[in-house]
């Protein structure tokens, strides 16, 4: 087992060093914009019990976030109708299971690939260039904790979860268009809340 520096919360520890070994800083970024956004993402692979952990896994980049809509960390055969859900989801399934016809029609917003380290997109985004720049120093970031892994093998699992935080607060600020808001008003997440709820009721 590898050494996490976090200890009272090892698993979510464990779930980013898996997300982090199948993909770039980059599309984990990407995949957690995406689930702040609410899209439908199927997530799959050959192994059950990866599929398991890689649908976790994507819960803890929330963490503290709860995920408030649909989840099935390994969905059954007989279930699988559930992919044309109106509401956001997660849902983990087997990649045998699209060798099936009632398969190939299915469409989702984000397919995640544990297996090949893909993730395909069909929701059309318009994205910031202000959020690009983001995602790009971000991914810098993270990069530079992932080195430190591989030298000392200790994965930096509390400054990783600590980047996140970062990057979660400055996404929502600028989807808020409160880039230049103070960060010591004790009230600037109850401001940020209420404007962003604002612009999703426009």
């Amino acid at each position: 087992a590898l050494p996490f520096d976090i200890s009272t919360t090892a698993e979510i520890g464990r779930f980013h060093h898996l997300l982090f070994s199948v993909f770039q800083p980059s599309q984990v970024l990407m995949i957690l914009m995406h689930l702040m956004i609410s899209l439908s993402v199927i997530v799959t692979t050959m192994d059950t019990t990866k599929l398991c952990a890689g649908c976790f896994s994507l819960l803890s980049l929330l963490y503290p976030t709860i995920w408030p809509s649909v989840f099935i960390s390994t969905l059954p055969s007989n279930l699988l109708e559930t992919v044309n859900s109106p509401f956001p989801f997660i849902i983990g399934i087997p990649f045998r299971f699209f060798l099936r016809d009632d398969m190939k029609n299915v469409e989702v917003d984000t397919f995640i690939n544990l297996d090949c380290g893909n993730i395909i997109s069909s929701a059309k985004l318009d994205i910031d260039p202000k959020i690009n720049a983001l995602i790009s120093k971000v991914s810098d970031l993270l990069n530079n904790e992932l080195e430190i892994f591989r030298r000392y093998k200790g994965f930096p699992a509390y400054r990783i979860q600590l980047i996140l935080w970062q990057f979660m607060l400055a996404l929502m600020l600028i989807s808020a268009n409160m880039t230049d808001c103070d960060l010591s008003d004790p009230n600037l997440m109850k401001k940020l809340a209420t404007t962003l709820q604002n612009k999703k009721r426009k």
